[in-house]
């Protein structure tokens, strides 16, 4: 009896120690990831990138140049200003910008993921990913509305009237879809990595790990 008494001991315990290691392992990798994430700091004329123990990363604004709007999410951060697009990752621990066009204007706000930033003006959708290190653009035809737009972990989605534009972290490319003639869109969910476009008849489904689109019927009210 006492033998058995101490070997169920002894496994509790073997039990106890092991969960106790495999929560200090979560523990220490969720530090890791929490290290890796970006913070941004205004300083005078100056933005500074903070990730971690690395080093700060600086970039200037020029004379004249003014922030409108800044944010951070996980890897990525960026800076939309009267002259130009910043944007930094963890990854890649460098700035990299995009001038905005003469006379382009900000429509839709600064659009933030863990992995993606997205700025989007009345000639163009502004995005950039850790994968490509720099931007890439989509042109919006003349006069199209912007209806909605958000981002999950590794995407960012811009629903207007009559299509849908996605933007990939894993691709590092666009990817758009027309809806069907005479459809127009009704309103946009989001989860972690997908996104689903819906419109009157059918729903548009974003995946971001891959950067594509599917897309099912709704079911026909009886």
């Amino acid at each position: 009896m006492v033998k058995k008494i101490t070997l169920l001991v002894s496994l509790l315990f073997g039990f106890a120690l092991l969960t106790g290691i495999d929560q200090y392992e979560q523990d220490l990798y969720e530090e890791d990831l929490y290290e890796e994430y970006l913070q941004l700091q205004r300083n005078e004329n100056r933005i500074l990138a903070f990730s971690g123990r690395k080093p700060s990363v600086a970039v200037d604004l020029e004379i004249g140049e003014k922030v409108r709007l800044s944010e951070e999410k996980g890897h990525v951060g960026a800076v939309l200003t009267n002259k130009r697009f910043l944007a930094i990752s963890s990854m890649s621990g460098k700035w990299v910008s995009e001038p905005l066009i003469s006379g382009e204007v900000n429509t839709a706000g600064l659009t933030v993921g863990e992995k993606v930033a997205m700025v989007v003006t009345d000639r163009r959708i502004i995005g950039f990913t850790p994968m490509k290190e720099g931007f890439i653009a989509y042109d919006l035809p003349i006069g199209t509305e912007v209806r909605a737009r958000d981002a999950g972990e590794n995407f960012a989605i811009v629903a207007m009237s009559e299509r849908a534009v996605g933007l990939s972290s894993e691709t590092g490319n666009f990817r758009d879809i027309e809806f069907d003639i005479g459809e127009s869109f009704t309103f946009l969910e989001m989860a972690t990595t997908l996104a689903l476009v819906h419109t009157e008849d059918n729903i548009y489904a974003y995946r971001g790990a891959s950067g594509t689109w599917s897309i099912r019927p709704k079911p026909a009210i009886k």
